[in-house]
């Protein structure tokens, strides 16, 4: 079998091969579509269709039968119906069926009868008894017995020995012949087909691994070469344009939004305070109990002032320490 595997296993791989690089690029190829082009055009076109025509008949469908449709039908056509059925086939009705049961009990009944009678009397009485006793007696000791007695006398008898007659001729004919080709079945299962098979799914199993070795290092190549081509680029321009430039606009972005939201919540607070008024905390003592109350702005209350732009003080005053609001807390 060395002289079959190798040329066998050439020939599945030449075929492998191509197959299943064109495979593999197919499967790419059409999961790619799938994501980039298919899926957002049907989602667009599902939304367009259900917003341009979804929508739009669903409004009219539902206009027209609230406002053309239900009272049409109602009072074109159940109103009338109703009043037709109440006023007029209701009594007519009951007049015809009460009509009706008066023919049927008085007419119907006694012809029906009367008919019966006289078609028993004509059909059935005589051919019933001729049948009884005449057609049966007949048949059966005429035709039915004699026909049984042939067949349990003569029929089976020559039937059984015809049987186990052709039984022995087949028996002595098909068991050299199913010998012979049992045999030569079994030979070439054994020599070639077992063989042959074992063979031909290794070569397959080898081509089939090959090929996705060579499938996944081409696929490893074309990776590498758009890694290079185009998403080392790309990742270079990001970080050393897109960054650099986002990165002040979004923190001005980020400021600018806490100042906004700053500046709201001191205007809801305020107008908080303008419609429902201060909180108790700085209303004041209000009759139920002391209350803490805010500390008041106040002006530095330090020692008497010095004269601007020179160290003596104010006639009649002792100098002091200068004092700043922070200090003053």
């Amino acid at each position: 079998m060395a002289a079959v595997r190798l040329p066998l296993r050439i020939v599945v791989f030449v075929v492998v091969l191509p197959v299943r690089m064109v495979w593999d690029a197919l499967g790419w190829s059409v999961r790619a579509v799938n994501r980039a082009v298919l899926r957002p055009l049907g989602r667009g076109l599902v939304w367009a269709v259900r917003v341009l025509v979804g929508l739009p008949l669903l409004w009219a469908g539902a206009a027209l039968w609230r406002w053309v449709v239900v009272p049409v039908v109602r009072y074109g056509v159940v109103v009338p119906s109703v009043w037709l059925y109440r006023h007029v086939l209701t009594p007519f009705g009951r007049g015809a069926a009460y009509v009706c049961g008066l023919l049927y009990m008085w007419v119907c009944v006694p012809v029906a009868n009367a008919l019966a009678w006289l078609g028993m009397a004509v059909f059935w009485w005589p051919w019933g008894a001729l049948w009884r006793w005449v057609v049966v007696p007949v048949v059966r000791y005429g035709v039915v017995v004699p026909l049984g007695w042939a067949y349990r006398s003569v029929l089976i008898p020559v039937g059984r020995a015809a049987a186990w007659l052709a039984r022995a001729v087949g028996a002595g004919i098909a068991l050299p012949a199913t010998a012979l080709l049992v045999v030569l079945l079994g030979w070439l299962w054994r020599t070639v087909l077992v063989p042959l098979g074992r063979e031909l799914g290794a070569a397959l199993a080898l081509g089939r691994r090959a090929a996705g070795f060579v499938s996944r290092a081409v696929g490893r190549a074309v990776a590498w070469i758009a890694w290079h081509a185009v998403g080392r680029p790309v990742r270079w321009m990001y970080r050393a344009v897109v960054r650099p430039l986002a990165v002040p606009v979004l923190l001005a972005v980020r400021d600018a939004a806490r100042a906004a939201r700053a500046t709201l919540r001191h205007a809801r607070a305020d107008l908080r305070r303008a419609v429902f008024g201060a909180p108790p905390a700085q209303r004041g003592d209000s009759g139920h109990g002391p209350t803490a109350r805010l500390p008041e702005p106040r002006e530095p209350n330090g020692g008497p002032a010095r004269t601007l732009g020179s160290k003596k003080t104010v006639p009649g005053a002792a100098p002091a320490p200068e004092v700043t609001l922070s200090d003053q807390g």
